[in-house]
């Protein structure tokens, strides 16, 4: 599935575009239509559906500005990014943030982590954040931090583990 986002500024050409090529090369098509000529994108969705194309070829989207509740954004994104302490193969690894709303996700992003329930597993307490599955994981992990604030990243909450923090489990 690709997702063809169209512009308001040539809504029926860069809207047919962003369904003719995915759609040529064997694909199904979710068009992200512009919240400033809703009508007109959706029509082209029509036409693709009255072509006869299956359900579920040609999709359309649209939102209405702004679309996004910050608290539910920083809920998801928490959700998405700590379950089984990161060790999950589904596990958030990037946030793609408007500029003009990061510095508000980043301040309650930061809250909501520092907010976590952190600790020993082994433990009647809940947690979140607790173990990893081996030394090799926090090596990795020190490491993806290192690599970050080399290329600019500004740490925000948390930081690199200790290797005397941590003891194995048998």
């Amino acid at each position: 599935m690709v997702l063809g986002i169209a512009a308001w500024n040539a809504p029926v050409i860069l809207g047919t575009r962003a369904i003719c090529v995915p759609l040529a090369c064997g694909n199904t098509v979710v068009m992200k239509g512009s919240e400033y000529c809703p009508r007109t994108h959706q029509l082209i969705i029509e036409a693709f559906q009255d072509a006869g194309f299956p359900s579920g070829v040609v999709n359309y989207i649209t939102n209405a500005p702004p679309d996004a509740d910050i608290d539910d954004a920083v809920n998801g994104a928490a959700f998405g990014c700590f379950p089984n302490s990161g060790q999950i193969c589904m596990s958030t690894e990037r946030i793609i943030v408007d500029n003009k709303i990061a510095d508000a996700f980043v301040k309650k992003f930061v809250e909501k982590a520092k907010a976590l329930p952190l600790g020993d597993p082994r433990k009647p307490e809940p947690v979140v954040l607790g173990s990893v599955i081996g030394m090799n994981t926090v090596e990795h992990c020190n490491a993806l931090i290192d690599d970050a604030l080399a290329k600019g990243a500004k740490l925000v909450c948390g930081g690199k583990a200790g290797i005397n923090e941590f003891t194995e489990l048998r």
